[in-house]
């Protein structure tokens, strides 16, 4: 199964400390005569999606840790995207293990910074965009995503192994909207 194949690739570049590379990345290895190859990344259709869908600038959602399970993904105008999660009946099913894989297509990902991340939570970027692995309890665990202004952000949620359809939510048009687990959000506005 390919979100398998993800997740195991995702989860040993982060232990390994590598980047994790989405499928459709084509690499040219070239030498430049002293046997050290240069390597040449171009851009792909990154995270594959089922759905594509608009995404309200500057809109937020209510949430709260400990009461529902998903991840929320905002956009704020200039670039910046909040993709974060929250877990809910902790006390009955224990933590939520969220695997997260963005993209940025055309090649505008800026970076990435975590936010309120606990010792065992973990991200990577590489030219394409992050990849995370949270485990949220009780709290917020998510990633400033920056991306050039406009940009669409490629999404792809996994809770405890499994596509993460109804978990998946954003804003569009001032409703709350979720949707299947792997998507593209494109800003209303740049």
């Amino acid at each position: 199964m390919k979100h398998s194949l993800a997740l195991t690739t995702a989860l040993s570049s982060l232990l390994l400390g590598g980047c994790y590379v989405g499928s459709d990345t084509v690499y040219i290895a070239q030498t430049d005569g002293d046997d050290t190859p240069d390597v040449t990344y171009e851009c792909s259709e990154g995270v594959p999606v089922d759905t594509v869908a608009s995404i309200e600038t500057d809109a937020t959602m209510e949430t709260s840790p400990g009461l529902g399970s998903g991840v929320y993904v905002e956009y704020v105008s200039g670039g910046l995207w909040l993709v974060y999660s929250t877990c809910g009946e902790v006390d009955v099913y224990g933590e939520c293990e969220w695997y997260i894989a963005t993209s940025v297509p055309d090649c505008d990902f800026v970076g990435a910074e975590g936010f309120d991340l606990e010792s065992g939570d973990a991200f990577d970027t590489d030219e394409l965009g992050a990849v995370a692995l949270f485990y949220t309890d009780y709290d917020y665990d998510g990633l400033y995503i920056q991306t050039l202004p406009g940009a669409s952000l490629q999404l792809e949620v996994e809770l405890d192994g499994t596509g993460a359809d109804e978990y998946l939510f954003w804003v569009d048009d001032g409703e709350v909207y979720s949707g299947p687990f792997s998507v593209e959000l494109v800003p209303d506005a740049p």
